[in-house]
């Protein structure tokens, strides 16, 4: 149980056929294509720069999106789909999954979402520096080992040793947990003025007791 990522939205980099009968628009609907599954997609275009989403994606080119589909299907990292129109059905193209449990798409965040597909859609790109961009783009609470099984493609490399790697080189720290479990190094000094706020407040309304409870931070800093 958890091994599978698991949701109703996918990020993806799309690629349309020479040929295709017509450009795709952004949050057009499409048949999506995967496994043994067929379902109806709405198609959101991400610029590659994070900046507005495209209004199409022309014959021949290649983007990312955010697919949101009617139903939860189960994914994995690297696997490939196929993009159909919705009538009359003819393909349009297809591409490649790259973040199978993706947060959702807000305008807020293009620019942290386009990073981490730039960088999980990139084969030269190391395992150490994915897990980097994903905990950069979970910033604000901590990842753990299953979690980061599930978004990164599967490869010879353990994903604890990219993990501890990214450790060492200053770029992220072990979170308690009861499973492994990894922050971004951006997050900790949030963490820190967040803790010495909530410790402040707490002592100023209850002058009386020893300290603030542990559980209650824990909820404040939501790791």
């Amino acid at each position: 149980p958890g091994a599978l990522a698991s949701g109703d939205r996918v990020d993806v980099e799309l690629r349309l056929l020479e040929h295709a009968p017509r450009a795709l628009a952004n949050n057009s609907r499409a048949r999506f294509l995967y496994g043994t599954a067929e379902v109806l997609a709405t198609v959101r275009l991400i610029a590659r720069d994070g900046g507005p989403a495209p209004e199409e994606l022309l014959p021949g080119d290649s983007g990312l999106a955010q697919l949101a589909l009617p139903k939860a299907l189960g994914f994995v990292a690297g696997d490939r789909f196929v993009l159909r129109s919705e009538s009359p059905m003819e393909t349009l193209g297809g591409g490649t999954i790259l973040d199978p449990e993706p947060a959702l798409l807000s305008r807020r965040e293009r620019l942290d979402a386009s990073q981490l597909l730039r960088s999980l859609g990139d084969p030269e790109t190391s395992l150490e520096d994915k897990a980097v961009a994903l905990l950069r783009r979970s910033r604000g609470h901590s990842v753990d080992i299953g979690v980061l099984r599930r978004r990164l493609p599967p490869g010879p490399e353990p994903i604890e040793d990219a993990a501890a790697a990214a450790v060492l080189a200053g770029r992220a720290v072990v979170v308690p947990s009861d499973r492994p479990a990894w922050a971004w190094v951006g997050v900790v000094s949030s963490w820190r003025e967040s803790s010495r706020s909530f410790v402040a407040g707490h002592h100023t309304s209850h002058p009386l007791l020893e300290g603030a409870p542990l559980s209650e931070l824990r909820a404040v800093l939501d790791p």
